[in-house]
């Protein structure tokens, strides 16, 4: 593994802020997942690690992981389905995160960032301010997976009521 990889996924800004300052360090390093430093940070909710990749702006906001499990979950995913609000806001505000994003691996079949939330941790942990915040920048409610399946149907599933409550306004 790559310093700055590692140095990403287990949280230690000091090191990400020194390996960032070389110009021969590349920030969208994939790792045998094809994941970035910038996946790691909003899959560990690691907000300053982040905003240090992000302030750089040599980072692929929307990166999308090559292994076959988790083909396609991009940052934004990862942040909207931890229930980290800021992070997905701050990724939506770049203008270049695809809000729309679908997962094309075997895993996730072929969900929405909207119906990952509804579904997953975000809806669960009760971070009902990602759905609201994706829905307010234009997330389609009515998109549906390969199986057919709405971001409204996976809420449901979860008894995640204020989840539906959104959805359905």
């Amino acid at each position: 593994r790559k310093p700055l990889l590692w140095a990403a996924e287990h949280g230690h800004k000091i090191i990400v802020k020194q390996l960032l300052k070389k110009s021969e360090v590349d920030p969208d390093l994939k790792d045998g997942n094809g994941c970035t430093p910038l996946s790691w940070a909003p899959k560990n909710g690691d907000e300053a690690i982040f905003n240090l990749l992000l302030e750089i702006g040599r980072v692929d906001v929307d990166c999308k992981p090559t292994n076959w499990t988790c083909k396609g979950i991009t940052p934004l995913m990862l942040a909207a389905a931890g229930g980290h609000q800021a992070t997905v806001h701050k990724l939506i505000m770049t203008g270049k995160a695809d809000i729309e994003s679908r997962t094309n691996g075997n895993f996730l079949l072929g969900r929405t960032i909207l119906s990952d939330a509804a579904s997953l941790e975000a809806a669960e942990g009760g971070h009902d301010g990602v759905i609201k915040l994706l829905l307010g920048k234009g997330a389609d409610p009515n998109s549906k997976d390969k199986g057919g399946l709405t971001p409204l149907f996976w809420a449901a599933r979860n008894g995640h009521d204020a989840t539906v409550k959104m959805l359905l306004a």
